[in-house]
């Protein structure tokens, strides 16, 4: 079985696995193509949650993945909020912002495409 740490790495755009209720998860696999898993992959191997997983464990996190369009300006972590998923962009272009004040300022552009790590 998985460690409950490595339960909530496996947070993935969709709903936290269970943490009191380990015995009772199922995992709903979410059908994906070669190339798919393969953009996946490349994202999040350089990724510290997912360099202690086994290729077993990160199988099962990539069976969960499910995928999440967004449009542009489309908010999709706001500061503050629960961390409870985990996003990988396969392909455009997303700010970082931080609330200060009444402000919000950017600090980061990232660019990504076809499951690149984000420049």
């Amino acid at each position: 079985g998985l460690s409950r740490e490595k339960r909530k790495a496996m947070t993935v755009a969709g709903k936290a696995a269970p943490e009191e209720d380990d015995v009772d998860w199922v995992p709903i696999k979410v059908p994906k193509s070669k190339e798919e898993e393969h953009r996946i992959r490349s994202a999040v191997k350089a990724n510290f949650l997912f360099q202690h997983l086994n290729e077993k464990q990160l199988q099962l996190v990539f069976d969960v993945m499910h995928r999440v369009s967004v449009k542009a300006n489309d908010v999709v972590i706001r500061q503050g909020d629960p961390g409870d998923l985990f996003y990988v962009v396969d392909e455009g272009e997303f700010s970082v912002l931080i609330k200060q004040g009444d402000k919000e300022i950017e600090v980061m552009q990232y660019t990504t495409k076809g499951g690149s790590n984000p420049t």
